[in-house]
């Protein structure tokens, strides 16, 4: 693996695990990338901006549609073109008001090692500082997409968080008859229940 540097910035915030080649090779793009990420992010906590400007941030750097398709999994297979489009406008508002809500407990972020096992896929390392408890470990997943890099996952205590969050709407749809308007629903309320905290 080749060198790397540490830089401190801010925290950033957001899809598959991926199996590591027995070559696997650092990516400083990647690095600057969620640098960078890491360092608006930051601005927009310090100046208390709503989650709009998170969304924006959001719509700029992450691969939103994948990563709305991932979090559907099977299920989104039932859904019409138009429920897919309100989901994803509800999950990326969800999205959008997680990621401010956990910065503004984060005072500083440090970008580590990247490891690109496949072209165009790299998992970059860091750690967040927080204001109170211990540092937080986070893996961002980037992808390079014809956008440019794209943030699509982080993985947070060994679990990758849009998997998770996949098993969770797929038990909520089973509990409500595979009900896409439900789920719209439910999403659209926790964003906004996100963004009044």
């Amino acid at each position: 693996m080749t060198s790397w540097t540490r830089r401190s910035v801010a925290l950033a915030g957001c899809a598959a695990p991926f199996f590591v080649s027995s070559i696997a090779y650092a990516n400083a793009g990647a690095e600057r990338f969620v640098a960078q990420i890491g360092a608006e992010t930051l601005r927009l906590s310090q100046t208390s901006a709503a989650a709009g400007a998170y969304r924006a941030l959001l719509e700029r750097t992450a691969d939103l549609d994948r990563i709305a398709n991932v979090v559907l999994g099977r299920s989104g297979r039932t859904f019409t073109p138009d429920q897919k489009a309100r989901f994803r406008i509800a999950f990326a508002n969800l999205l959008s008001t997680r990621v401010r809500n956990a910065v503004s407990g984060v005072k500083s972020f440090t970008v580590g090692a990247s490891v690109e096992a496949r072209a165009g896929d790299i998992v970059v390392t860091s750690q967040a500082e927080r204001t109170s408890g211990e540092p937080l470990t986070l893996r961002w997943r980037v992808m390079t997409t014809n956008k440019g890099q794209r943030l699509v996952d982080v993985e947070v205590a060994g679990v990758f968080l849009a998997f998770q969050q996949q098993a969770e709407y797929a038990a909520f749809l089973d509990k409500n008859n595979g009900d896409a308007n439900a789920l719209i629903a439910f999403v659209t309320e926790a964003a906004e229940r996100g963004a009044a905290a």
